[in-house]
């Protein structure tokens, strides 16, 4: 992996980090060797929002814990859908480019 690249990943999991450093922390396993952040709240507030390319059609979907949220042609009209759910719920948005790759996230 070019350094340039290593970098940029580890700056963005520093910020992620940063960003629920005061949040209670949740074993996901029994020996406790993973640990996410977590904020107290209904199930679903816990899973973030994805906008990703639609394989079946090259429009957009938004998607949450593998339930099918909205879909639709224009990224631009999905995105803004996306946010308000992801706003309306308090969670992470992830927003991915037309390979699948994210690119963006944004807390509410």
């Amino acid at each position: 992996m070019p350094s340039q690249r290593a970098i940029a990943i580890a700056t963005a999991q520093a910020e992620k980090w940063a960003k629920h450093r005061d949040k209670p922390i949740r074993n996901k396993n029994a020996e406790g060797t993973t640990r996410q952040a977590v904020e107290s709240g209904p199930e679903d507030s816990e899973h973030p929002i994805h906008v990703v390319p639609n394989p079946e059609d090259g429009g957009w979907l938004v998607i949450q814990e593998k339930k099918r949220l909205a879909q639709g042609k224009d990224k631009g009209d999905v995105l803004n859908k996306a946010r308000e759910k992801a706003k309306a719920s308090h969670v992470l948005l992830c927003i991915h480019d037309s390979s699948g790759t994210l690119v963006d996230e944004e807390d509410y």
